[in-house]
């Protein structure tokens, strides 16, 4: 029971503080050339910036992508949060792979990669860190990937919620942080992917704090 309620206690968490309010005003950053919020991100409906992910050729997406939930990972092919890749807690999300060549193929997910929720009420996803994954030739591979929510107003990653590969964001704060993030140790959904989360709700409508920027400095390298 006790354990039940601690995983409650996180949900209920978690939930709550991909909810929270934003009420910042667009400022402009330091050099006057970004509006806010950043698009795609916060408040803002636009579709994020930079280049579109497309899969390697040899590989192709099983059914659709959707949000992942480890008491339900039947429909993950069983995978736990042990075989979990990424780093967030609010857009966790079940990815499926086919490898139809007769070759190993490496599939890299950048850092920066941005998935798109399909649904209005549910919040984008942003990858801060790369992963690559290891697709056995003529097989199938189930991945359950960890994204910090990019919506702070809007709901997380539920089930039964649908997403897409979107674009590898170009906005220059959010390079900025990936790079810094690039060779740290990362938990999947622990308490530095929810402090990350905080992170890019902060990039939503300004740049880069300085108290952000010290936070992921000291943070113990791979």
């Amino acid at each position: 029971m006790k354990v039940q309620y601690v995983l409650m206690l996180l949900l209920l968490m978690t939930v709550a503080s991909c909810s929270k309010g934003n009420n910042k005003k667009n400022d402009g950053d330091n050099n006057g050339d970004t509006t806010y919020p950043r698009k795609g991100f916060g408040t803002s409906e636009e579709m994020p910036e930079g280049e579109q992910f497309k899969l390697p050729a040899g590989v192709s997406l099983i059914g659709e992508i959707k949000g992942y939930n480890e008491a339900l990972k039947e429909f993950c092919d069983h995978k736990t949060m042990k075989d979990a890749r990424g780093s967030g807690l609010g857009v966790p999300l079940c990815i499926g792979l086919r490898n139809t060549t007769t070759q190993i193929i490496h599939v890299s997910f950048p850092s920066g990669m941005i998935f798109i929720s399909q649904e209005h009420k549910t919040q984008h996803g942003i990858l801060v860190q790369g992963e690559t994954v290891e697709l056995p030739p003529g097989l199938d591979f189930y991945v359950p990937i960890m994204l910090c929510c990019m919506n702070s107003s809007l709901v997380s990653a539920g089930p039964d919620d649908k997403y897409v590969f979107g674009p590898v964001s170009s906005d220059k704060e959010i390079r900025k942080l990936c790079a810094l993030l690039e060779n740290k140790k990362l938990d999947a959904n622990g308490p530095i992917g929810q402090k990350l989360e905080q992170i890019i709700w902060h990039l939503s409508d300004e740049p880069l704090r300085d108290e952000d920027r010290a936070f992921v400095l000291s943070l113990p390298n791979k």
